[in-house]
């Protein structure tokens, strides 16, 4: 722009080719007002990376349609913990070293588990001994749920479409979770899996899970003034049909929420046994 606040004409059109030289040339300009820079991509219009990343997401997926229903994992009765994995596992952005090492070349891409096999979701969740052994224990040997020629994610897809393994997806999703963790175990703390442990706290993390959902349930959906959650706890001899190995070890904590009719005032009561039924502690507070 010259110092009498016009298009300096042959200076765009030596820096500009034709077609925007002449879209410059054509835009008003307001003497009386100063001159700004202004981001259109957001009201602010003032620039920002969260602004420019935001645009560049809408317009790269700005066409694509949604293949999956993402609420069904998220309403799946799991700890959160497991939702997060499997929506790793959904989107095929879990860090196996397969995956790792298709981006950081010099990564070994052999399972750490086994070290045989290539560690991909299939082969670590479906083939690699350490799994299958976790699978012939949690399932017995006979399931049949997968052979050596089953892709992974197309087992996981059919956890949400096929109505005869839809029941035990919350079994397959934390045992599958437990087995990650123990591979994790392996690579970052070089502890060595060991199948009965592993499945012996998928088993206990199942009953335990169950146990505090059951207590979420019915302190919210009990209408009496007493609550009493001890009788609405599923056994671990019932827990989602697996056959449980008898616990000897931890605390059964029960809990009693009592309400004031004329107060409104709730009283909790927390008595702690060990799983033999002897008395521990007891609280209590209003």
């Amino acid at each position: 722009m010259t110092d009498q606040r016009e298009w300096n004409i042959q200076l765009i059109q030596q820096i500009f080719s034709s077609d925007t030289a002449q879209v410059i040339i054509n835009l008003d300009i307001h003497p009386r007002e100063e001159e700004s820079i202004h981001w259109k991509v957001n009201n602010t219009r003032k620039f920002s990376v969260k602004a420019l990343y935001k645009s560049k997401i809408e317009n790269l997926y700005r066409n694509d349609q949604t293949t999956r229903d993402w609420r069904a994992i998220w309403n799946l009765e799991v700890a959160p913990a497991v939702k997060n994995f499997l929506w790793k596992c959904a989107h095929e952005i879990l860090p196996t070293n397969a995956k790792t090492a298709s981006i950081l070349h010099y990564i070994d891409s052999i399972c750490k588990l086994c070290n045989y096999g290539e560690e991909s979701m299939t082969h670590m969740f479906l083939n690699c001994p350490a799994a299958t052994e976790v699978w012939q224990q949690m399932l017995d040997g006979n399931h049949g749920l997968f052979d050596h020629h089953t892709v992974f994610m197309d087992w996981f897809n059919d956890w949400f479409h096929n109505a005869n393994i839809s029941h035990n997806v919350c079994i397959y999703a934390t045992t599958c979770w437990f087995i990650w963790k123990a591979r994790c175990d392996l690579v970052f703390q070089n502890i060595s899996p060991n199948a009965k442990n592993t499945t012996l706290s998928i088993q206990q993390h199942l009953c335990d899970h169950n146990k505090i959902h059951k207590l979420h349930f019915y302190a919210l959906n009990t209408q009496g003034h007493i609550i009493e959650n001890e009788s609405h706890i599923a056994t671990p001899e019932t827990i989602f049909g697996i056959q449980q190995h008898k616990q000897s070890f931890g605390f059964l904590i029960k809990i009693c929420t009592i309400q004031d009719p004329s107060t409104y005032q709730f009283f909790s009561a927390l008595t702690i046994t060990d799983f033999a039924g002897n008395y521990v502690d007891s609280r209590g507070h209003t």
